[in-house]
C-alpha cells in the first residue's frame, strides 16, 4: 500500500512536469510575466531535473524580465537556485535588471540577493558591483546577516577591500549582539586571512561542538598555534562526551566540510564508529553512502573506505539512486583513474535510475563517469553524449564563458589567440588542517574532468592548461599552488 502511494505521487509529479514542458516548449507558450513566474515556481516545487526544460524556462524568463517587478525577479532567481541551475541567459537577465534589484532593497533583500548570487555563481563585476555599493550604504543596518555577507562575498571573489574593512568595523561594533552567530561569523571572516583585531579577545574555552568547529577553522586559517591547540583539545573533549550515532556523525561531517576544516583525530574516531555501524543493513543502505562521501571529501584513508564500500554491495538493491551515486562519486574522488569491482555493480543500478537524479547530482555523475572507462551502458553513454552545462563558472571582467561538453568554463584569449580555461580557487575549494592546506579532493575531480574533456576535444582548444586563480593573495601564497597567471587578468 505504501509503495502504491509513492508510485502515485511520482506519476502525478511527472504528469505536472510534462504539462510544464508543453507550456514552455510546445505551442501553448506562456508569454505573460505572471505565467512565467508561476510556472518557474511549479518547476521548483516539482524539483524538475529536465535540463532542456530548464533551458527553455530561462528563455521564457528572459522574454518577460523587463516587465517583472523586482520581487518577482527575486522569486524566479530563488526557483533557479533551488534547482541548482544557472546559465548565461540568467546572467544576462540579472545584468539587465541589476539596478532595479538593488534600488530601495531592504537589508534583508540585499543579503538574500547576494546569497542567490553565490548559489548561482553570479560573480561578474557588472552584477556584483552595484549590489556591493548598496550593501556598503546599508551596512549599519546589518547584524545577524554579517556572517552571510562575509561568506558570500569571499566565495564570489569580490575584490572590494573597502567592503571588508567596513564589514570588520560593523562586526566589531555588533560583536556582543551576534549571540548564536558569533563563531559562524568569525569563521566566515577568517576566509579573508586577516585578523581585523577581532580575534584577540574571543572566548575559546567551554564551547559546544559547533562553536569549536567554527572557531578551529577560523584560527587554523590565521595560523594561531596556541588557539589551535586549545580548540582541538576542546573539540575532542566535547566529542568524547557525546554518544556518536548516525545523526551525530552526519552533522559533524557536514559542519566540518562546510567550515573547510580537517581534524584527523576526529575523522579517525568517526571512522572507528562507522566500522561498527556497517553491520546494520539499514545504515549500510541508507546512511553509510553519505558518510563515505563526506569522509572522502575530507581526505580520509581511501583503502579502508573502499573496503567498506565493497561490503555495502550486499545491500545495493535496497539503496536509493542517490545513495548509489554517492558511493560511485566517492570512489571517483578516492581513486583518480583507478577502478574497482564494485564500479560495475553501482553503474548497473545507476544506469536504470539516473534520470531521477537532481541537477546537482547529475553534475556529480558526469564528473564520476568522466574518470571511468566503464560506461559501455547505452543509457550512460547517452547521458554523457547529451550532457549540457547546468551551472555557471566564476568569472571576472574581460573573460568569456564557453561550453566544454558538459561543463561551462571561464576563458580568456592569450596573445597567440589560444583559448585557456580558467578555474578560480576560493576558500570553499580548500581544506585546512593545522599545519597544511590542500585543494579539496572534490575540486581535484572537477579539474580532472575538465582535463579529460580538453583531451577529447583535441584541436579546438590549443592550450590545455588549467589556471587556478584566487582573488585573495594571502590564499594564493599559502596554498603553494603552481599556476600560471596571464598578464591581462587583474585581481
Amino acid at each position: 500500500m505504501l509503495f502504491s502511494k509513492y508510485q502515485f505521487l511520482f506519476v502525478t509529479s511527472r504528469l505536472s512536469i510534462n504539462k510544464l514542458y508543453r507550456t514552455f516548449s510546445g505551442r501553448h507558450v506562456i508569454t505573460s510575466a505572471d505565467g512565467v513566474v508561476h510556472n518557474l515556481t511549479r518547476l521548483a516545487l516539482d524539483k524538475c531535473n529536465d535540463k532542456q526544460l530548464l533551458e527553455d524556462a530561462t528563455r521564457q524568463f528572459k522574454d518577460v524580465v523587463v516587465s517583472l517587478h523586482p520581487s518577482d525577479i527575486l522569486k524566479s532567481l530563488h526557483c533557479f537556485a533551488t534547482l541548482g541551475f544557472s546559465n548565461k541567459t540568467i546572467l544576462s537577465c540579472i545584468l539587465h535588471r541589476i539596478d532595479d534589484l538593488c534600488f530601495n532593497a531592504s537589508p534583508r533583500g540585499l543579503n538574500h540577493l547576494l546569497t542567490l548570487f553565490r548559489i548561482l555563481n553570479i560573480s561578474h563585476e557588472s552584477a556584483t558591483d552595484p549590489l556591493v555599493k548598496m550593501i556598503k550604504n546599508s551596512l549599519h543596518k546589518f547584524t545577524q546577516e554579517l556572517g552571510d555577507i562575509w561568506y558570500n562575498a569571499t566565495y564570489l571573489g569580490i575584490d572590494n577591500w573597502d567592503l571588508y574593512e567596513l564589514l570588520a568595523m560593523q562586526t566589531q561594533l555588533n560583536f556582543k549582539d551576534l549571540q548564536g552567530d558569533t563563531y559562524r561569523t568569525l569563521e566566515a571572516m577568517s576566509r579573508q586571512y586577516k585578523d581585523y583585531g577581532i580575534f584577540e579577545n574571543v572566548n575559546i574555552e567551554n564551547l559546544n561542538v559547533k562553536q569549536c568547529i567554527y572557531a578551529l577553522a577560523a584560527y587554523t586559517r590565521l595560523c594561531r598555534k596556541n588557539e589551535i591547540g586549545i580548540l582541538k583539545h576542546e573539540l575532542l573533549k566535547a566529542i568524547n562526551s557525546m554518544e556518536l550515532g548516525m545523526n551525530e556523525i552526519s552533522s559533524l561531517l557536514t559542519l566540518m566540510y562546510k567550515s573547510g576544516i580537517v581534524v584527523p583525530e576526529v575523522n579517525e574516531k568517526i571512522h572507528n564508529v562507522i566500522e561498527h555501524l556497517v553491520n546494520d543493513q539499514f545504515y549500510l543502505a541508507n546512511v553509510f553512502p553519505y558518510h563515505a562521501l563526506m569522509l572522502a571529501k575530507s581526505t580520509c584513508n581511501s583503502k579502508s573506505l573502499v573496503t567498506m564500500i565493497n561490503s555495502a554491495m550486499v545491500v545495493v538493491d535496497k539503496m536509493t539512486p542517490v545513495s548509489c551515486l554517492q558511493l560511485f562519486y566517492t570512489l571517483a574522488i578516492l581513486s583518480g583513474n583507478l577502478e574497482f569491482d564494485c564500479d560495475d555493480i553501482l553503474l548497473k543500478k545507476i544506469a536504470s535510475t539516473h534520470k531521477s537524479l537532481s541537477i546537482k547530482h547529475q553534475r556529480h555523475l558526469y564528473d564520476a563517469l568522466m574518470r571511468s572507462s566503464r560506461t559501455s551502458n547505452d543509457s550512460l553513454e547517452k547521458f554523457l553524449k547529451d550532457a549540457t552545462p547546468t551551472i555557471l563558472p566564476l568569472v571576472k571582467n574581460g573573460m568569456d564563458i564557453i561550453q566544454l561538453e558538459g561543463k561551462m568554463c571561464a576563458t580568456i584569449g592569450n596573445t597567440s589567440g589560444e583559448i585557456q580555461p580558467i578555474e578560480f580557487v576560493n576558500e570553499t575549494l580548500v581544506l585546512n588542517a593545522p599545519g597544511s592546506k590542500v585543494l579539496s579532493p572534490e575540486f581535484k575531480l572537477h579539474l580532472k574532468s575538465i582535463e579529460a574533456i580538453i583531451a577529447n576535444l583535441g584541436t579546438p582548444i590549443k592550450s590545455c592548461g588549467i589556471l587556478l586563480r584566487t582573488a585573495n593573495p594571502k590564499l594564493a601564497e599559502e596554498m603553494s599552488l603552481v599556476y600560471h597567471q596571464p598578464n591581462n587578468i587583474t585581481s
